[in-house]
């Protein structure tokens, strides 16, 4: 019995690690066949290409080179140059011209001289006309004396704003506008490559145009406009004068001998004004007498404005 006990126990031993050697052989033996299907692949594609000759590989760099003949550094290279190319093409060979927005009078007695407009080729500018009273004064016509030199379009039929673009940088020109009701055309001198260039110009004719209407606060009929006044509607100190102070932080005042100047978008109602400019964004320009308190007119309700250091 303890015999057979024995041979029982071996049996139970033994069995599992045959099973394994088994195993084990089994997977070497699939995987000795993988590396020989492998190798003859291999030795059959040897067979059937060969080994590449000298002059295969020869011709193999002759099609790289004539396909990608630039090196990656070269690309990049040829790509910096191109903009830098760019760059100087589209470059001026001058600095390019400082902005400026102004207000000009344009006086229509004999001997006077005509407004000048500095353009610049590749820059717009624009002209509004307004009358004395600084309402929009509708053109009825214009005439450039070179049409080739400069390019000129009325945004609006019937409007009082011309758009205004040299075509060369230097060619020297001019142009009458007929305004409505106006037996007189304005005569404007056109003239570019300048270091300064009229981004817009606010041209006040002389005298009033057909959508005048009348002023609230005036003494009578307006005085014609001066040169101070128009410097105080472009926000310039005029000569000589002094500067005040206002409760309004929009509202700018000057004092010069008898007289004040306000410079505001506010409508002065007592005590009546002198004489008056009107800018087409609404800025007024005011000559009166000096006083210390003005009565306003802001957005339909009368303020009282206190004037400092009359």
């Amino acid at each position: 019995m303890k015999k057979q006990a024995k041979h029982i126990l071996s049996a139970a031993i033994i069995a599992p690690v045959l099973l394994c050697s088994m195993a084990f052989a089994d997977a070497n033996q699939l995987s000795l066949t993988n590396m020989q299907s492998s190798q003859t692949q291999a030795d059959n594609n040897a067979q059937l290409f060969g080994q590449p000759s000298a002059q295969s590989k020869a011709a193999f760099n002759a099609v790289a080179s004539q396909s990608m003949p630039l090196t990656p550094a070269q690309i990049i290279k040829l790509h910096k140059m191109l903009n830098a190319t760019q760059a100087a093409t589209a470059a001026s060979p001058t600095t390019p011209p400082a902005p400026v927005t102004t207000t000009r009078m344009v006086s229509l007695q004999p001997g006077a001289l005509p407004p000048v407009i500095r353009l610049s080729q590749g820059f717009v500018s624009s002209l509004v006309f307004v009358d004395n009273t600084g309402q929009p004064w509708p053109i009825e016509s214009y005439d450039v004396g070179n049409s080739q030199a400069f390019n000129v379009q009325s945004p609006q039929k019937g409007g009082n704003t011309l758009m205004l673009q040299a075509m060369s940088p230097y060619t020297y020109g001019n142009m009458a506008i007929k305004l409505s009701g106006l037996s007189t055309p304005i005569m404007i001198t056109l003239i570019p490559g300048q270091k300064e260039m009229d981004y817009r110009v606010d041209l006040h004719v002389e005298g009033t145009g057909p959508n005048a209407k009348a002023s609230v606060g005036s003494t009578g009929l307006p005085a014609p406009a001066s040169n101070v006044l128009l410097s105080v509607l472009n926000g310039v100190t005029p000569k000589g004068a002094k500067v005040l102070n206002t409760s309004d932080a929009n509202t700018e005042a000057w004092s010069m001998g008898d007289k004040m100047f306000l410079r505001t978008k506010l409508t002065v109602v007592s005590p009546g004004w002198i004489s008056m400019m009107r800018s087409a964004d609404g800025t007024i320009a005011y000559e009166m007498q000096k006083t210390s308190s003005v009565l306003v007119s802001e957005d339909g309700n009368l303020v009282n404005l206190k004037v400092e250091g009359v």
